[in-house]
């Protein structure tokens, strides 16, 4: 009985250290791997409903005055880092996977329902199984003060430029230029931020 107790204040305590300290709601769950990192500003929330699963080895991050929307679902696998920088607003029904690093800059607005996916499977070999055929996965790079509509789709191994529009339900499979406004899939340039 003195054992189980011991366990029960431990994992009170724990709770009691992220609610208070780390600014996560308490209906959220937190797993956290062996090895693994968790640093969040004491300026930031993560909301109720969240789904952080943080595997072996791996690393959150999240910086000062930002926050993820309520019922977002955020993996990190092992090895892998999610950074994510000061005063970026994270919309609700998030779903980030980061099987390779996402860096996400300062100042980002990204609306509900965004996916931002690093790693995919392998799937070329007609006969073998998709489920036995591996990932790819590459990192990446969300630069300052760009805006993800609703609905937008981020796939492994781009980066998108500094003070980027990605239009509501966009799928970004290749590189966006600085201050670029882009819509649609396949994804297309319609303008710049001039002003």
């Amino acid at each position: 009985m003195k054992r189980l107790r011991g366990f029960i204040y431990k994992i009170s305590y724990l709770f009691y250290y992220i609610i208070s300290k780390k600014k996560i709601a308490l209906s959220s769950t937190v797993l956290i791997g062996n090895k693994s990192k968790l640093n969040i500003s004491q300026q930031s929330s993560i909301n109720s409903y969240i789904y952080l699963n943080i595997a072996d080895n791996s690393t959150f991050s999240i910086d000062e005055n930002s926050s993820i929307g309520r019922f977002s679902e955020i993996t990190i696998t092992s090895k892998s880092k999610l950074k994510i920088g000061k005063n970026v607003f994270i919309g609700e029904r998030a779903n980030v996977r980061a099987r390779a690093d996402i860096v996400i800059g300062d100042y980002c607005r990204i609306a509900q329902g965004v996916s931002i996916i690093s790693g995919q499977y392998n799937y070329k070999n007609k006969r073998e199984l998709i489920k036995n055929q591996g990932f790819s996965k590459k990192p990446i790079l969300i630069k300052d003060d760009v805006w993800l509509g609703a609905g937008v789709i981020v796939l492994m191994g781009v980066t998108i430029g500094k003070g980027a529009v990605v239009g509501a339900g966009t799928v970004v499979k290749k590189d966006i230029p600085e201050y670029a406004i882009v819509v649609g899939s396949p994804l297309k340039i319609i303008g710049y931020r001039n002003e």
